[in-house]
């Protein structure tokens, strides 16, 4: 049960350290997401949304310049898995993310619900297997 809560949370940052190495000089921080209102989302050309707003904060910390860019889903997730200092966000947590990134930060649980009207007494669910 702990897994399958797990695999349904949203993490608003992830981090991939590819290739890191102690005292390495210090590079400038991309900041990659794509289009996903209310966490990240291009309003009047700047990045805005709950995820973002806290993102932001985080260059500032580290004493470091960065923007944030939005781009295709495919795009950030190549751009993410193959060049270093590349922090993305916001990105659902599955299975099979778990060795390609690391994740640091959780935003909000995802809970997924499933609506029928009401008159559609066709439709008829016993179980989440059934759902499948």
């Amino acid at each position: 049960m702990k897994n399958s809560v797990t695999q349904l949370l949203i993490c608003v940052i992830v981090l991939l350290m590819l290739e890191t190495h102690v005292g390495a000089e210090q590079s400038a921080l991309q900041i990659i997401t794509n289009d996903f209102p209310p966490y990240a989302y291009k309003e009047d050309g700047q990045m805005k949304g709950l995820s973002t707003e806290f993102v932001q904060a985080i260059p500032e910390d580290l004493g470091m310049e960065a923007d944030i860019t939005s781009y295709p889903w495919k795009r950030t997730d190549i751009m993410a898995t193959r060049e270093k200092n590349v922090l993305i966000y916001t990105l659902v947590r599955v299975p099979a993310r778990e060795g390609k990134f690391h994740f640091i930060g959780e935003v909000v649980p995802r809970i997924t619900y499933f609506f029928k009207l009401a008159k559609r007494t066709d439709i008829q669910v016993d179980s989440i297997e059934h759902l499948k």
